[in-house]
């Protein structure tokens, strides 16, 4: 198997579209768990209330259907690609899907990283992304957001476990 990864952002839209924010990011998590596997792609998926940020590995192919496919969704837009390219091994094991909100182990990681005022992947690398992607998928779900800032529809804390621990790498 060819593997590639490619670590991709772009901005949340689903208020702006008058939808319900918990329902959509838990449809949007139900599609990543439901596809991904079945397409051998593995990866995380971090979003909050402004962007969505994601790091998806497997065949060349397959990643590039996800992109289009998330590309063509329009809960996003301005989707940009800060790195892709062959890998030679997977840095995900499974796909992880984590709200980032803001809480103390959330927020030192971002200090960690220079974001002083929460996820902004504008002002980071492809490399340093995906350093912080890996930290945020590894942690547990009380440590992710002891509460959301500016949520009338009370957005709750969502951390899917792992649904590919099966996976073998070729």
């Amino acid at each position: 198997m060819y593997l590639h990864r490619l670590i991709y952002y772009s901005e949340n839209k689903i208020r702006e579209l008058g939808l319900p924010l918990a329902k959509e990011l838990k449809a949007i998590i139900a599609a990543g768990h439901r596809n991904n596997p079945a397409a051998g792609v593995t990866g995380a998926l971090v979003f909050n209330d402004q962007y969505f940020v994601g790091v998806i590995e497997g065949d060349r192919r397959r990643v590039s259907s996800v992109l289009v496919r998330i590309a063509g969704d329009r809960r996003n837009a301005n989707l940009t690609i800060l790195q892709a390219g062959p890998i030679e091994e997977r840095r995900f094991d499974d796909w992880y899907s984590v709200y980032a909100g803001h809480s103390e182990a959330v927020d030192r990681i971002y200090l960690r990283f220079g974001l002083t005022q929460g996820l902004d992947p504008a002002r980071m690398s492809g490399p340093s992304m995906l350093l912080l992607l890996e930290s945020l998928s590894k942690l547990d779900a009380r440590s992710l957001a002891s509460h959301v800032t500016s949520a009338p529809d009370h957005v709750e804390v969502i951390k899917v476990s792992p649904v590919m621990s099966h996976l073998t790498h070729a």
